[in-house]
């Protein structure tokens, strides 16, 4: 998982002072009530949770509608969506566009409960900041990082202040060190320890693995194989926690307990597979997808580059072609490149629609009576070059058709994208290990059999299911 440069960023970091956003929570309508009545969106709180083990909310000011984050899985449940649009004085740990999310529970200010569509029309209409051009020219996508205090009444000093990792420049680290030394303030991750707490542990699932014990949630934790696991794009790593951690692991006498991050489980899909292959080949992919090696593969190297948008150019034409022709034909073709593969047209409907698109192309009609012998013979030409591509093409759609039918390469497989807690899985795998442990949530609902069979066809992945027994027990 890679450690970049601030330069490097392909994410924009935007500061904002907790108390001048607001705040949508979905939620059953039959526990609206219940968290009004509390005054707070309770970390533990008496009933089921969904999705990461955090308090989430997207931001009225920065957010954007994403329904596979945000509520699609609590859709199993038996009862309508409703949301909360609050304010907080409680600082998030860190803020995605898709979720804002705490470690602690969070302090509702003036909630008023809206309906499910309310709520979804709000986000919509989010309009966010103007960023920076990323490296290729588009706008950087950006995290959030609130900061605020309170104070304490009795000592008149700052209670709580927390910047969200951004600490990236001389001044800033200044700042906060400086901070630091007044108010002795403990900045959460920045220090490991060795042990878990008692309380922690229990109800835990726990694996023993090279130099880490794992414990998790029962139900959602897997131990899984590191090159199924990919960071979430953009993160940062502070060099200096991967290598404390990392260092401990290694020198311990005994195993480090670390508790599970939790990551997104789902199945490597056509279209995941299509986009890494893209990102490849424009040199992205390292930025893209953090922590992971290759991009995912159909296991042909000429199927992979296909799939990109130089597919019909350096697989079809080979690279090259000496035909003036070759253009007109490349631009017909393209229109319709994966739609055989994928069911969408008929050999013979795109045999027709794009030999029509060539002869448009050239300005010259084969059902025209009024062409003369010599547009007659520019036409025959051009067809001979046309019917050696397209049968070359043709090949290469039922390749890639029977390929996607048989799900070939990394089609179907399992993959665990983390959403927090990125430090303790790399450190680990630096450190040696050859298996980690997450808390597994799925991308949505409708792919929880896809996955959960997944796994059951995997050898590199498994639901940890042995209790944790207290020694005192």
């Amino acid at each position: 998982m890679k450690q970049i440069s601030e330069e490097e960023y392909q994410v924009e970091f935007l500061e904002d002072n907790v108390l001048n956003d607001q705040f949508i929570h979905f939620t059953p309508s039959s526990r609206y009530k219940e968290i009004l009545d509390s005054g707070k969106l309770l970390m533990n709180p008496p009933y089921r949770k969904f999705g990461t083990d955090t308090v989430n909310a997207i931001s009225l000011t920065y957010g954007k509608y994403l329904p596979s984050v945000q509520h699609t899985h609590m859709e199993d449940i038996d009862d309508e969506l409703v949301a909360i649009v609050f304010k907080t004085d409680t600082i998030p740990k860190v803020g995605f566009r898709e979720e804002i999310a705490w470690k602690h529970n969070v302090n509702l200010i003036d909630p008023v409960v809206i309906t499910f569509d309310e709520a979804k029309d709000l986000l919509e209409k989010v309009k966010p900041p103007e960023t920076p051009l990323d490296i290729d020219g588009n706008p950087k996508d950006f995290w959030v990082e609130y900061v605020g205090y309170s104070l304490n009444e009795s000592m008149g000093n700052m209670k709580y202040i927390n910047f969200l990792k951004k600490v990236t420049t001389s001044q800033n680290a200044a700042l906060i060190e400086s901070l630091k030394d007044a108010y002795q303030l403990c900045f959460e991750g920045e220090h490991y320890n060795e042990t878990i707490p008692e309380e922690d542990k229990r109800n835990s699932c726990v694996y023993t693995g090279r130099g880490v014990t794992w414990y998790g949630k029962p139900g959602e934790m897997v131990v899984v194989h590191k090159d199924i696991i990919t960071g979430m794009w953009g993160n940062i790593y502070t060099k200096e926690k991967l290598d404390e951690l990392e260092d401990m692991i290694r020198n311990s006498e005994d195993n480090i307990e670390i508790e599970c991050s939790y990551g997104i489980g789902s199945v490597v899909g056509f279209i995941d597979l299509c986009e890494q292959q893209q990102a490849k080949k424009n040199d992205s992919f390292k930025v893209d997808y953090d922590g992971q090696d290759e991009p995912y593969s159909l296991g042909d190297d000429e199927l992979d580059l296909y799939v990109t948008d130089a597919g019909i150019e350096e697989v079809v034409f080979g690279g090259y072609s000496s035909s003036i022709y070759s253009s007109e034909i490349e631009k017909a073709l393209e229109q319709y490149r994966l739609d055989i593969a994928l069911g969408k047209y008929t050999v013979e409907t795109v045999l027709s629609e794009t030999w029509d698109d060539v002869q448009r192309f050239i300005g010259i009609e084969e059902a025209d009576e009024n062409i003369d012998d010599e547009d007659r013979e520019e036409i025959a030409e051009a067809k001979v070059d046309f019917t050696e591509a397209f049968e070359e093409f043709i090949r290469i759609e039922n390749q890639l058709k029977e390929a996607i039918e048989n799900q070939d390469g990394d089609l179907g497989d399992p993959s665990i994208q983390l959403r927090d807690s990125h430090h303790r899985i790399n450190a680990a795998i630096n450190a040696g290990e050859q298996y980690v442990c997450v808390n597994i949530i799925t991308a949505n609902n409708g792919e929880d059999d896809d996955f959960i069979k997944a796994i059951s066809e995997s050898r590199l992945i498994n639901f940890v299911t042995q209790k944790y027994v207290p020694e005192s027990d």
